[in-house]
C-alpha cells in the first residue's frame, strides 16, 4: 500500500501546495476539506515533477525523506517496489492519481490528514 506522508517530505513543496489555491476548476469548486482534495494534496506530495504520476523514484524519495536513515536503501526499494506493483493497475510502471486513489480507498484520509483545534 501507499505510505501515508507522516512527516512533510517537503517544507517548500507543501507550502507551494497549500498556498496554490486550487488549481484547475474542478477543484476549486469543490470545499478544501474533501477526501478527494486531501488525496489530491497527498498524491501532489509524491509527484515531486508535477507530471501528474508518481514514478519508482519520486516514491523512492519520499519514502527516504519520511524515513531518514531508519531503514536501510535495500528495504526502501523494496516497499517502493511493492507499492508500485500493488497500485499500479495498468501496469505502466507509474502510479496516476486515479490509481493512488483506489490504492488509499479502505484509508481514512479524512482522519489521518485533519488538523484538530482544541477549543
Amino acid at each position: 500500500t501507499i505510505a501515508a506522508p507522516s512527516n512533510p517530505p517537503n517544507g517548500d513543496k507543501v507550502l507551494e501546495e497549500v498556498t496554490k489555491g486550487g488549481g484547475d476548476s474542478q477543484e476549486s469548486s469543490e470545499l478544501p476539506n474533501t477526501r478527494m482534495n486531501k488525496l489530491r494534496f497527498a498524491f501532489r506530495m509524491y509527484d515531486l515533477d508535477g507530471d501528474d504520476m508518481i514514478s519508482r523514484e519520486e516514491l523512492l524519495a519520499v519514502l527516504s525523506m519520511m524515513v531518514g536513515s531508519n531503514i536501510n536503501q535495500e528495504q526502501l526499494q523494496s516497499i517502493a517496489n511493492r507499492t508500485i506493483t500493488e497500485a499500479d493497475s495498468d501496469k505502466d510502471g507509474l502510479i496516476s492519481f486515479e490509481e493512488f486513489a483506489a490504492a488509499l480507498e479502505k484509508s481514512d484520509v479524512e482522519q489521518k490528514m485533519s488538523i484538530r483545534f482544541l477549543s
